[in-house]
């Protein structure tokens, strides 16, 4: 059975894929959710998408998977597409869930709708560490409008501010997977 890495997107850590993770381990796969550099609760906020990019190549060493499907939802799409570049032969399938894939040269900032092209830089000013974290109203509209208010709240009470993405894109090798 294939392995799973799921990889979360911004403002969340690992925790995200909780329910998938549990109903991919009761159809018999390994599941691995690691949190990306700078998105764990108490973690340092002034990471780079480079240190994203290598907390989770790492965080396949360390445990050395190999042959796994890498799923990267959001901001973890363009993390997975990075990783992708540095540890191609060991990947069965790339999965971007709802992700960011951004062109080399590009941001996923750019890669964002026009009015939050202009929001997140506003905000992460306002912070020390360059980080961005939407009032309420504002990621419940755009992220989870579907959800009735107690189901968002509990879900927003579980995101940390995360980095403003503006690091493009860089293409360092080509990748191909199996």
């Amino acid at each position: 059975m294939p392995i799973f890495v799921l990889v979360h997107g911004s403002w969340h850590d690992g925790t995200l894929w909780a329910d998938v993770a549990a109903r991919l381990t009761e159809q018999g796969h390994e599941v691995h959710c690691p949190t990306v550099a700078g998105h764990g609760p108490g973690d340092a906020r002034d990471v780079s998408h480079d240190d994203c990019v290598a907390s989770i190549t790492t965080y396949l060493d360390e445990h050395e998977l190999d042959d796994f499907v890498l799923v990267g939802h959001s901001l973890g799409g363009s993390v997975i597409a990075r990783v992708a570049e540095r540890v191609p032969d060991r990947i069965r399938r790339l999965v971007f869930f709802n992700a960011f894939v951004p062109a080399n040269g590009t941001s996923v900032l750019d890669n964002t709708p026009l009015a939050y092209q202009e929001l997140f830089p506003q905000l992460a000013a306002q912070t020390t560490a360059n980080t961005v974290m939407l009032p309420f109203e504002v990621w419940r509209d755009a992220f989870i409008g579907d959800a009735d208010l107690a189901r968002a709240q509990e879900t927003y009470d579980l995101l940390t501010p995360s980095r403003c993405a503006r690091q493009p894109r860089s293409r360092t090798s080509r990748s191909s997977t199996r």
